[in-house]
């Protein structure tokens, strides 16, 4: 995986996946029972052609630009199911942090549930860079 070629990591959930050789994926995922599937591209390359969908949550560890975390939620967006839960990996870095923000002000749709994993770590290269944590939200689209 190459950031700076603007591929990110995603895992998305497709239901009762049984044709997933879980011993072919990394540990956590093949605990899973093969119910996960981790893609190696951004979300609008990879969640289009998708024929699992909608999706019931979606973990997005992408870029951490604003530009690049707005391009993966609004890819996502689209393919998530009415309740569907989405994670955000380093919502402490301040441009992931912001593009949150403000996704949330633009998409009402969107709930924000507030962070789950808290460490806030300071880059050693870089003082007042922070990383870590993750944020939690559910998408709730309005009838009409």
């Amino acid at each position: 995986m190459d950031r700076r070629r603007g591929e990110s990591a995603r895992a998305e959930v497709l239901p009762d996946r049984r044709d997933v050789d879980p011993g072919n994926q990394p540990d956590a995922l093949g605990r899973a029972g093969g119910a996960v599937r981790q893609c190696v591209r951004s979300a609008t390359e990879t969640l289009p052609g998708n024929r699992q969908l909608p999706l019931d949550w979606a973990f997005i560890d992408g870029g951490h630009e604003y530009e690049e975390l707005v391009r993966d939620l609004e890819g996502t967006l689209p393919v998530l199911a009415a309740g569907a839960y989405v994670l955000f990996h380093d919502a402490h870095f301040e441009r992931v942090e912001r593009g949150l923000n403000d996704m949330f002000v633009k998409y009402p749709s969107l709930t924000d549930l507030g962070m789950l994993a808290t460490p806030r770590i300071e880059d050693c290269h870089n003082p007042g860079l922070y990383w870590g944590g993750i944020r939690a939200a559910r998408y709730l689209p309005r009838a009409g």
